[in-house]
């Protein structure tokens, strides 16, 4: 059923918050693959719902949760490419050759080698 504008009015930023945790959860629970695409495109169709509506109270609620879900991306981007970052400064140090003998062991314990 299409939510109208008055339902729409209707509606507090908490209860659609509440909505969106719920389901949330339930994508996750129910190890949905595509549980995360679901719930962002439900989210952007509220969104531009609200962007639509005459009431401009919902059309800022509609402009502040597309800025938040853009934030969100970002972080999530910036969380991955940390990730990439140090999964291939590993990957370098294990390629690395390592140096064979006890020299370096004691070395890298702060004693001199052996003469």
């Amino acid at each position: 059923q299409a939510l109208s504008d008055e339902s729409l009015k209707a509606e507090d930023r908490k209860t659609i918050a509440d909505l969106h945790k719920s389901l949330d959860a339930l994508f996750d629970h129910a190890r949905l693959p595509d549980g995360a695409l679901l719930l962002d495109r439900l989210r952007l169709a509220l969104a531009l719902k609200c962007l639509r509506t005459p009431n401009l109270e919902k059309r800022l609620q509609g402009l502040s949760e597309v800025k938040d879900m853009i934030q969100l991306s970002l972080r999530k981007q910036e969380y991955l490419d940390s990730v990439e970052r140090i999964e291939r400064a590993n990957a370098e140090r294990e390629r690395r050759p390592h140096r064979s003998g006890g020299t370096g062991v004691l070395l890298q314990m702060g004693h001199s080698s052996p003469e």
